[in-house]
């Protein structure tokens, strides 16, 4: 007979991992997602060698990653600028964005959705010769406050006008505010 504590204790283990596994980052969720059409998209590439492009350059770099690794796993050489009979992979990253918002149970409801253009040429023919537009959705359940309640991975907004000296800025402005507000009212 098995011990109750034994029992127990592998309950509470997969109870906690179970509610780990809720709150997955979303670059791996999306990455998740990327993957099947990574797949498909590598089965379709007949040279032995790729050179593989993601557009736009703003676009984030697991979408690379992954598509390098799923040509890898194929036994593909991944080239990242064109060469003599390679084919070309280009994947224009058109939408990759998630967002967030309170649900049941005190948990909280995450929207993954990305939309990917996959074109495959071959560069000693110069024809075009597969392609396919992918719309990709998921929604999970995060136990947690999500840090991001609304993000768009394609827009760089964390350079030094966004996160430092806009609102430096807004602050100094303030202050000159309070400062002459208490300054001309003192005078009159």
């Amino acid at each position: 007979m098995i011990p109750r504590r034994l029992v127990l204790v592998t309950m509470v283990v997969l109870v906690s991992l179970r509610a780990a596994a809720q709150d997955v980052p979303a670059d791996v969720s999306l990455a998740d997602m990327v993957r099947s059409s990574a797949i498909e998209s590598a089965a379709q590439v007949t040279s032995p060698s790729v050179t593989l492009l993601v557009a736009p350059e703003q676009a984030p770099v697991l979408v690379t990653q992954v598509f390098a690794e799923e040509l890898r796993n194929r036994g593909l050489t991944v080239l990242t600028a064109p060469a003599a009979g390679a084919d070309l992979l280009q994947v224009d990253v058109r939408e990759m964005r998630f967002s967030t918002a309170s649900g049941p149970n005190s948990s909280y409801l995450r929207n993954l959705s990305t939309v990917l253009a996959v074109l495959i040429s071959s560069t000693n023919e110069q024809t075009h010769r597969w392609s396919k537009e992918y719309t990709l959705t998921r929604q999970d359940t995060l136990t947690r406050h999500p840090s991001d309640t609304e993000r768009d991975l394609l827009q760089s907004g964390s350079g030094f006008w966004s996160s430092v000296l806009e609102p430096t800025m807004v602050i100094v402005a303030g202050v000159v505010i309070l400062v002459l507000l208490f300054t001309v009212r003192g005078s009159s």
